[in-house]
């Protein structure tokens, strides 16, 4: 299998987005669009304009490019958005596992949602804690999922899950042969620049051996 660099572009703004997408077009296939909403994590990025209140993305439908585009949702309550997020030019979505754990606790851009603001919270930036397995929540989880799944494949697109540095591979298990792609952070979600995680290393490697 060739291995297949894939830039991620964190855009302020819709006309940055081009301007990047322009400089990387001739030297790859496929570029990973970071969106964050400022309640999953701290930062804000397009397509969520907190000015007027309301998502962007069918901006995208203005992007002249023949790039796939794949979007990693950083944000809470990631189905909300999912219908436009399948009418788009984005080939693939991959929303994080521990997104959908979280129950509903806000609405549009709400600031107020506690899900990764301090990292005190039950779902912190670097995982889930170690009772997750044992909450009601999970079934709720696996639902969302599995809807997701069901939606972006009726799209004709491809679905994936990312997982952040504490969370288990094992949450995988009921869904694993139904989704594209697992990602696995090797930094807190939220903002580039960090440090290394040295443990995604024999994530990885217990992921391939796991679910070859």
């Amino acid at each position: 299998m060739v291995a297949e660099i894939i830039p991620a572009i964190i855009p302020k703004d819709f006309a940055e987005l081009e301007v990047k997408i322009k400089l990387v077009e001739p030297y790859v296939k496929t570029v990973q669009l970071d969106v964050m909403d400022g309640v999953f994590v701290n930062n804000v990025t397009w397509p969520f304009d907190l000015a007027q209140g309301k998502l962007s993305i069918r901006e995208l439908n203005n992007l002249k490019t023949d790039i796939f585009l794949e979007a990693h949702l950083m944000t809470a309550e990631p189905e909300k958005a999912a219908a436009e997020w399948l009418a788009s030019k984005v080939g693939r979505i991959i929303i994080h596992y521990e997104a959908a754990t979280v129950p509903s606790c806000h609405s549009g851009l709400d600031q107020a949602c506690p899900v990764l603001d301090t990292g005190e919270s039950k779902f912190n930036k670097n995982g889930l804690d170690s009772d997750f397995r044992q909450n009601d929540n999970k079934r709720e989880t696996k639902s969302k999922i599995f809807n997701l799944i069901e939606k972006t494949h009726s799209a004709n697109k491809e679905f994936g899950v990312a997982l952040n540095s504490g969370t288990p591979i094992e949450v995988l298990d009921d869904f694993i042969d139904k989704i594209d792609l697992v990602l696995l952070m090797s930094v807190p979600p939220g903002q580039s620049g960090q440090k290394f995680d040295e443990r995604v290393v024999p994530k990885i490697i217990a992921l391939r051996q796991k679910y070859p």
